[in-house]
């Protein structure tokens, strides 16, 4: 229906209308090969100098978020790298001991509980939830992983990580 095609001539129309240095096109696309796809095709349209007169940043909103953290944060984030969604569970996964989950816990069902931590872990970030308020009524292992939670997020830190659900809200 030409929505890329549209996408790509306003962009081209932006980038010649750009004077100074300081300005900035920013493309945000909900999955990888879309970006790759406008990607190639504005390089097809325009001059690598034309693209490299401005800040120029495209990509999905996990990979944009990542670049303006490495390129303007006041933290060094230069050498994080993104957790891709399908290997979050498998971190945590390999984490689950400096969680404090026992051996035979692990053992017993350890697959399903990372894949659980993952989905409260989002959770907690993606909806900015206080958990220290939160009445858990009974249910001890939600309590119990909401409470890992922040060993989770130093353990991001330390292997200079950042998940997907992380990068948004730091």
């Amino acid at each position: 229906t030409g929505k890329t095609t549209f996408l790509i001539n306003k962009t081209v129309e932006l980038f010649r209308t750009v004077k100074e240095k300081n300005d900035g096109v920013i493309i945000c696309t909900f999955t990888r090969k879309a970006t790759e796809e406008l990607t190639t095709r504005l390089y097809s349209k325009l001059e690598v100098k034309e693209i490299n007169k401005v800040n120029f940043i495209i990509g999905t909103i996990h990979s944009i978020c990542f670049d303006l953290l490495a390129r303007y944060s006041e933290n060094d984030f230069g050498d994080y790298q993104i957790l891709p969604e399908e290997s979050q569970v498998h971190f945590i996964h390999s984490k689950l001991k400096n969680l404090g989950y026992s051996n035979d816990r692990i053992k017993k069902n350890g697959w399903t509980l990372s894949e659980e931590l993952a989905s409260i872990y989002n959770k907690i970030n993606d909806e900015q939830i206080d958990y220290s308020i939160l009445d858990f009524r009974d249910d001890i292992e939600l309590e119990e992983a909401c409470y890992t939670y922040p060993t989770y997020r130093r353990l991001l830190e330390r292997n200079k990580l950042f998940d997907f659900a992380s990068i948004q809200s730091t």
